[in-house]
């Protein structure tokens, strides 16, 4: 170690910034308890007249919630989030940041909305307070929470309780509001799936405007179901939908794990006694390494009887750090690890037809001799998942077996692993995965080390152990979307074709340098290529998938370097790209989204737009994209019942892409009767088992094993009956004749009803760029998205809008910064990590394409993320006149290329 970089010692708390008020109260402890006044207060009088001091132990006091007291015992420090869902189960109120800056916990306080993430439970006595579970219930919902339902306005739901409260607040106080005063009553509220322009169309309905959901006139006859909305929409609306992180069981203890602050340091010290005499905790365990090498590595445990224990005891460690010198400047490192940038062509390999590598670097070489040369180098951020449910598990482990809730994207896989964590046959452990918040790849880990911490608790301790990451965890040490650097290097022939060229793709990924595969993909003909590539670790946590890994960081480089190809042979981009994408399909989506979007009023050449205001330069952009079809397996039960009721059954789970409708709408679709009759269930190891949700395979794959059980089902009931049917009626009718009550049959995944074909996609965007202050504005995207049969309008257009949103998220907003000196993650909360909001929303014009023979699904989940970042930098050249080569494309990047200029 140099002299110039001495190691430094360090407390692990806060490594840079300020102290909240929140966190100030969670790590004080019991010493942070102020006097509190008394029983002029309380909700009901206790105790002799006069004033008393609370605290610091828990005393008794009661809370006025949805109409009714509920007598409770609350510690000084406690939230009002946390009594609501940790004493009284009112787990509608979500926790998501803890610190105010997501609106899931979002409950009216005497009418108003507040978060009760940021109240303490002892300054709501004497309020009046609502929740989720008092605005409505699914049999009588108030009317925003069916105006929600009826829209489609959520995927996951998560965030859901949270826009319902706060809308709701909105149309208590002003009946008819502007789509303004729409974004801003949800402006302290995050969407990390992406549904806000059905959230604005739910709100507009609720107050009373005749509304149409989504968008009908382009897409109803798309899809199976044109107008039904999901299937268990009342229950998300309502905060009915129970998810891991809401599961309470009786004696249930809480863990958390102990992690490295910094980027690379070394553990100094502890004091686990300290911790462990904490009351309340009832297992402590550090695991010391040689070196901790990222920002939450792993360092320990600790469990205990209460979340504010669990807090104490952590403080009570008292851990102290030497920190190292980081690795967090991916340019450097990749001088360190890998060498100069670009290297030189004799490392690439060559692609396509090439088998010859050294012809082909001769004749590229005499090619950037010759002719024209485009050379430009493109950086991607890295990017955190940010599910709003965070990483979680509940076990229950008993000598007779072992329950198991995990929020996962694999529900058989997360049963396979845990019964070998524990070391039981299958036979006796069940997993529940009903609802999941968000996972876009990162739970696509199975139980996970959350999973694996609560089982081997529970086994130790013999009663239930909940664990849940806080925010901070979340963004450390859960996967992220790997940062990239990509040089391309090509040359024009005379009429402006490309020859070939050579790209370097560089993964910038976690200590580990696994999991950065940046895939810069070859959608349009460039001649022949030659590639090389290499991972660079940072010190920081390791990729995981993140929705169509590897293809928004390297189809935002390739549809940038077309457009500056573009103008090398002075051609329009649009024009460029027919002549050079080999998809017919894609071919035809650009006349349609050039006339959507207004292709003909792009300023040409870029940058001679008019200024707008004074201050303001438009730009429209194009980016494309696809994805395949992956094969996978899943076997479907159908129950038939005398009553002619349907369910349908899959172990599969629901990360919010509508998997419950996807069962009810193909079985009633198949079967040829009302969808009425028809009811599912998922995400339980008990069903039958079902693929992950990860590569958009899930729709794809129990589709046509919904399809085969259905026609198992005919048959079954042709043969027990005797008779065949034409429609409901007559289906009723039959099902009246089925000896006993029910009957079972068992579908697979069935080539006859697959579907085959790609999933392209293409995107216009229009952008607005303040040339005074730098900021990006995108006003609206017309996205055309080849899905294929599409099961049901709504969820498919909800599933693009959201695409597009976390595309555009992507494009201008979200990166991981680390401190250069320490390593620490700067912004690992909801606040300083910025994700498109309400009021940043653009007008999404979502439009399902399924010409083709094949009539099967096809992906949906994946492919409407990759072209919108492309898009959004093609559209800021085209304002600016400039172009931005790395994202985010934040104002200072702006104002740099306008000063360069």
């Amino acid at each position: 170690m140099s002299e110039s970089n001495p190691p430094r010692r360090s407390s692990p708390s806060q490594p840079r910034g300020g102290v909240s008020r929140r966190g100030f109260l969670k790590g004080a402890g019991a010493l942070a308890a102020a006097p509190l006044v008394g029983p002029q207060v309380l909700g009901k009088p206790q105790g002799e007249p006069g004033v008393r001091r609370y605290g610091p132990a828990a005393v008794a006091c009661t809370l006025k919630i949805n109409g009714r007291d509920y007598d409770c015992r609350l510690e000084p420090r406690q939230t009002l989030l946390e009594v609501l869902r940790d004493q009284l189960d009112l787990t509608g109120t979500k926790e998501v940041c803890d610190r105010g800056a997501c609106g899931a916990c979002t409950v009216h306080l005497d009418g108003k909305p507040v978060n009760a993430c940021m109240m303490l439970a002892l300054d709501a006595l004497g309020h009046e307070i609502t929740t989720i579970e008092g605005l409505g219930t699914p049999q009588r919902p108030h009317p925003v929470q069916a105006a929600f339902a009826r829209c489609d306005a959520l995927q996951c739901g998560f965030c859901t309780p949270g826009f319902v409260m706060s809308t709701a607040a909105l149309l208590a106080r002003k009946g008819k509001p502007s789509l303004d005063e729409i974004r801003d009553a949800c402006s302290g509220n995050i969407c990390r799936c992406g549904t806000y322009p059905k959230i604005f169309e739910a709100v507009r309905m609720a107050a009373g405007e005749q509304v149409t959901p989504g968008n009908p006139k382009d897409n109803a006859a798309a899809a199976i179901e044109p107008d039904r909305p999901r299937v268990d929409a009342k229950l998300k609306v309502t905060g009915r939908a129970r998810y891991t992180a809401d599961i309470n069981l009786p004696n249930m203890a809480y863990a958390a794990f102990v992690y490295c602050p910094y980027g690379r340091a070394k553990l100094r010290s502890y004091d686990e006694k300290a911790a462990r005499a904490v009351p309340g905790v009832l297992d402590v365990r550090i695991r010391q390494r040689k070196q901790f090498v990222y920002c939450g590595q792993t360092a320990g445990h600790v469990c205990a009887e209460t979340r504010q224990a669990l807090d104490d005891a952590i403080a009570a460690l008292k851990l102290e750090w030497e920190i190292l010198p980081p690795a967090t400047d991916p340019r450097t490192e990749h001088e360190k690890q890998a060498g100069p940038l670009p290297p030189p062509m004799e490392k690439a390999r060559p692609v396509r037809r090439f088998a010859d590598a050294d012809k082909l670097r001769r004749k590229l070489s005499e090619a950037f001799e010759k002719g024209r040369v485009v050379e430009a180098t493109y950086e991607t951020q890295i990017q955190t998942h940010c599910t709003l449910e965070p990483h979680c598990a509940v076990a229950d482990v008993r000598d007779d077996g072992a329950t198991l809730y995990v929020s996962t994207q694999g529900t058989t896989q997360s049963h396979r692993e845990a019964a070998g964590v524990l070391g039981m046959p299958q036979s006796r452990v069940t997993v529940h995965c009903e609802h999941v918040g968000g996972g876009f790849g990162s739970k696509l880990n199975g139980v996970g080390p959350e999973g694996r911490l609560a089982l081997e608790l529970s086994r130790k301790l013999g009663r239930p152990v909940k664990v849940v990451n806080d925010r901070k965890r979340e963004h450390l040490d859960t996967g992220c979307r790997p940062g990239s650097i990509q040089c391309m290097k090509f040359a024009l022939s005379d009429d402006g074709t490309p020859v070939g060229g050579y790209v370097h793709v560089a993964g910038i990924t976690g200590a580990e340098r696994t999991g950065g595969g940046v895939r810069n993909p070859a959608r349009y003909a460039l001649g022949d290529v030659l590639r090389s590539s290499v991972q660079i670790g940072l010190s920081t946590g390791g990729a995981r998938p993140m929705r169509a890994p590897g293809h928004p960081q390297g189809m935002f480089a390739v549809d940038s370097f077309v457009d500056e190809l573009a103008a090398a042979a002075g051609v329009d981009p649009l024009e460029y790209r027919k002549r050079l994408d080999p998809n017919e399909i894609r071919r035809r989506m650009y006349e349609l989204g050039a006339k959507r979007i207004g292709w003909d009023r792009r300023p040409r050449p870029d940058g001679s737009g008019p200024l707008i205001r004074g201050r303001y330069k438009r730009g429209i952009g194009v980016g494309v994209g696809d994805w395949p079809a992956f094969p996978s397996q899943a076997q479907i039960r159908i129950d038939v019942f005398r009553d002619g009721t349907v369910r349908v059954l899959s172990g599969t789970q629901d990360i919010g892409t509508g998997t419950r409708t996807v069962l009810c709408t193909v079985a009633a679709d198949q079967l040829g009767i009302d969808p009425r009759l028809v009811s599912s269930d998922c995400g339980n190891s008990s069903y039958p088992p079902g693929p992950t949700s990860g590569g958009s395979v899930t729709t794809h794959t129990i589709t046509p094993a919904i399809r085969d059980a259905a026609e198992r089902a005919k048959e079954e009931l042709r043969r027990l009956t005797g008779q065949g049917y034409r429609d409901t009626q007559s289906w009723l009718a039959a099902c009246r004749k089925i000896p006993g009550e029910s009957f079972t049959v068992i579908g697979r995944t069935n080539p006859q009803f697959w579907g085959t074909g790609s999933s392209e996609a293409v995107q216009f965007a229009q952008v607005r760029v303040d040339v005074q202050t730098g900021n990006v504005f995108v006003e609206r995207v017309v996205a055309i998205q080849n899905c294929g049969q599409a099961i049901c309008r709504l969820t498919a257009e909800n599933q693009i809008i959201g695409g597009v949103i976390q595309g555009v998220s992507y494009a201008l907003y979200e990166e991981k910064i680390l401190d250069p000196q320490r390593g620490a993650m700067v912004n690992a909360n909801l606040e300083q990590y910025k994700i498109l909001g309400p009021r940043d929303c653009p007008e999404i014009i979502p439009i399902l394409w399924n010409e083709g023979e094949d009539r099967g699904a096809r992906s949906l989940g994946e492919p409407p993320v990759i072209p919108t970042a492309g898009a959004v930098a093609n559209a800021v050249a085209n304002a600016l006149g400039v172009r931005i080569r790395s994202l985010p494309i934040t104002p200072a990047k702006v104002l740099e290329a306008l000063k360069g200029a």
